[in-house]
């Protein structure tokens, strides 16, 4: 399930947000186009729905990536985790 690593909003007249958590990735459809950020209001965001379909969410989110290339980058653990632990091992 990608509900809780993407979310997707979507509105009836098809513009929609994607929220990527794994990178922090934030795009916006509006007017047709992909845009990074968040390109709506409170207000127009108040007519949004949370999608559940993880196709669909899928989908939307690797269109947003395509279109402004920026592909799933994922950041590597923490090295300072790596060296406390093997500190904590001696």
């Amino acid at each position: 399930m990608l509900l809780p690593i993407i979310l997707l909003q979507n509105c009836e007249t098809g513009e929609k947000t994607v929220y990527d958590r794994r990178d922090k990735f934030m795009a916006s459809f509006k007017g047709g186009q992909w845009a990074e950020n968040l390109l709506f209001t409170d207000a127009e965001l108040s007519v949004f729905v949370l999608s559940q379909d993880d196709a669909e969410i899928e989908k939307a989110a690797g269109e947003a990536r395509l279109a402004l290339g920026r592909p799933l980058v994922v950041p590597a653990e923490s090295s300072d985790l790596s060296e406390n632990e093997a500190e904590s091992a001696l």
